[in-house]
Protein backbone atom coordinates (compact mmCIF):
# COMPACT_ATOMS: atom_id res chain seq x y z
CA UNK A 1 0.00 0.00 0.00
CA UNK A 2 2.55 2.73 1.18
CA UNK A 3 4.65 1.92 -2.43
CA UNK A 4 1.28 2.79 -3.85
CA UNK A 5 0.76 6.19 -2.09
CA UNK A 6 4.27 6.80 -3.10
CA UNK A 7 3.68 6.44 -6.83
CA UNK A 8 0.78 8.70 -6.36
CA UNK A 9 2.51 11.51 -4.65
CA UNK A 10 4.60 11.02 -7.94
CA UNK A 11 2.48 11.51 -10.23
CA UNK A 12 1.26 14.97 -8.49
CA UNK A 13 4.49 17.05 -8.63
CA UNK A 14 6.05 17.86 -12.07
CA UNK A 15 9.64 17.26 -10.96
CA UNK A 16 8.71 14.15 -9.60
CA UNK A 17 6.98 12.84 -12.38
CA UNK A 18 9.54 13.78 -14.44
CA UNK A 19 12.68 12.09 -12.46
CA UNK A 20 10.57 8.60 -12.67
CA UNK A 21 10.01 8.52 -16.00
CA UNK A 22 14.17 8.97 -16.72
CA UNK A 23 14.97 6.79 -13.62
CA UNK A 24 12.76 4.74 -12.72
CA UNK A 25 14.65 1.82 -11.02
CA UNK A 26 16.54 3.86 -9.11
CA UNK A 27 13.42 5.73 -8.26
CA UNK A 28 12.48 1.89 -7.28
CA UNK A 29 14.88 1.18 -5.35
CA UNK A 30 14.86 4.57 -3.28
CA UNK A 31 11.05 3.91 -2.51
CA UNK A 32 11.44 0.13 -1.87
CA UNK A 33 14.49 1.01 0.45
CA UNK A 34 12.88 4.15 2.53
CA UNK A 35 9.76 2.36 2.89
CA UNK A 36 12.30 -0.84 4.58
CA UNK A 37 13.85 1.86 6.84
CA UNK A 38 11.44 1.92 9.44
CA UNK A 39 13.00 2.41 12.66
CA UNK A 40 12.89 5.98 13.72
CA UNK A 41 16.22 5.97 15.93
CA UNK A 42 17.83 5.12 12.25
CA UNK A 43 15.92 7.89 9.96
CA UNK A 44 19.38 10.30 9.58
CA UNK A 45 21.57 7.10 8.99
CA UNK A 46 18.68 6.45 6.44
CA UNK A 47 18.34 9.74 5.47
CA UNK A 48 21.93 9.99 4.62
CA UNK A 49 22.15 7.26 2.69
CA UNK A 50 19.06 7.70 0.30
CA UNK A 51 20.47 11.26 -0.13
CA UNK A 52 23.51 9.94 -1.56
CA UNK A 53 22.08 7.83 -3.74
CA UNK A 54 19.74 11.21 -4.49
CA UNK A 55 22.36 12.89 -5.75
CA UNK A 56 23.51 10.52 -7.91
CA UNK A 57 20.57 11.20 -10.49
CA UNK A 58 19.63 15.04 -9.53
CA UNK A 59 21.20 17.85 -9.08
CA UNK A 60 24.03 20.21 -10.98
CA UNK A 61 26.14 16.51 -11.20
CA UNK A 62 23.16 14.26 -12.65
CA UNK A 63 23.99 12.56 -15.33
CA UNK A 64 20.91 13.77 -17.94
CA UNK A 65 21.01 17.42 -18.02
CA UNK A 66 17.31 17.79 -17.83
CA UNK A 67 17.47 16.43 -14.03
CA UNK A 68 20.42 19.42 -12.98
CA UNK A 69 18.34 21.57 -11.29
CA UNK A 70 17.91 22.41 -7.59
CA UNK A 71 14.49 22.03 -8.16
CA UNK A 72 14.64 18.41 -8.96
CA UNK A 73 16.96 18.02 -6.14
CA UNK A 74 14.86 19.92 -3.75
CA UNK A 75 11.54 17.77 -4.77
CA UNK A 76 13.88 14.39 -4.16
CA UNK A 77 15.25 15.13 -1.00
CA UNK A 78 11.71 16.31 0.01
CA UNK A 79 10.68 13.10 -1.34
CA UNK A 80 12.81 10.74 0.74
CA UNK A 81 12.14 12.45 4.08
CA UNK A 82 8.22 11.71 3.60
CA UNK A 83 8.77 8.50 2.42
CA UNK A 84 10.56 7.56 5.63
CA UNK A 85 8.30 8.97 7.64
CA UNK A 86 5.41 6.95 5.65
CA UNK A 87 7.62 3.45 6.83
CA UNK A 88 7.74 5.11 10.31
CA UNK A 89 4.33 5.57 10.93
CA UNK A 90 3.35 2.01 9.50
CA UNK A 91 5.96 0.60 12.32
CA UNK A 92 4.08 2.85 14.95
CA UNK A 93 0.87 1.74 13.80
CA UNK A 94 1.84 -1.78 13.75
CA UNK A 95 3.16 -1.19 17.17
CA UNK A 96 -0.29 0.17 18.93
CA UNK A 97 -1.98 -3.27 17.26
CA UNK A 98 0.83 -5.70 19.23
CA UNK A 99 -0.72 -7.99 21.72
CA UNK A 100 0.86 -8.16 25.26
CA UNK A 101 0.81 -10.68 27.48
CA UNK A 102 -1.99 -10.99 30.36
CA UNK A 103 -0.19 -11.46 33.63
CA UNK A 104 -1.31 -14.75 33.84
CA UNK A 105 0.53 -15.13 30.38
CA UNK A 106 3.45 -13.29 31.96
CA UNK A 107 3.50 -15.80 35.39
CA UNK A 108 3.29 -18.68 32.93
CA UNK A 109 6.02 -17.70 30.73
CA UNK A 110 8.48 -16.97 33.90
CA UNK A 111 7.63 -20.48 35.16
CA UNK A 112 8.49 -22.20 31.68
CA UNK A 113 10.56 -25.13 32.22
CA UNK A 114 13.46 -23.77 29.62
CA UNK A 115 14.73 -21.39 32.01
Amino acid sequence: MHKEHALSKIQCNTELAQVYRLERAQIETIIDTALIHNDPARHWFAYSDLKAQVTKIVGWEAPRQELRSSAHYDVMVEFIDWLLSLGEKATAADRMNERYLTDDETADYWRADEW
